[in-house]
């Protein structure tokens, strides 16, 4: 497969990442932390509603859970387009140089 069909596959798979953990970020911010709260509420955690609990603790748990689920996650993309070795933004940047001196 040729370097540019693998760079098009990595990055739309990049922004669907992007927009997936962005889509699960918004909705743990603003729907558990602020829209659903009070719903939450109703349930206890270690003794704390779990609206505040979530507010306060959770929610963190989740942007760190976030940041390892996108490393692994485009780790396995990177490994599927057979970026191993490469970088594929240094392999983008270069393509990009190229294609501005041919034009």
């Amino acid at each position: 497969m040729p370097v540019e069909e693998r760079l098009d596959i990595y990055w739309n798979a990049n922004k669907r990442v992007l927009y997936t953990l962005l889509a699960v970020w918004a909705f743990v911010t603003f729907g558990c932390g602020i829209l659903l709260a009070d719903w939450l509420d109703r349930f206890q955690f270690f003794g704390f509603p779990l609206g505040f609990w979530f507010t306060q603790q959770g929610a963190m748990i989740f942007y760190v859970a976030l940041i390892f689920i996108y490393h692994f996650w485009m780790k396995k993309i990177e490994r599927y387009c057979g970026f191993i070795e490469q970088d594929p933004v240094k392999l983008t940047k270069q393509l990009l140089r190229e294609n501005d001196k041919g034009a």
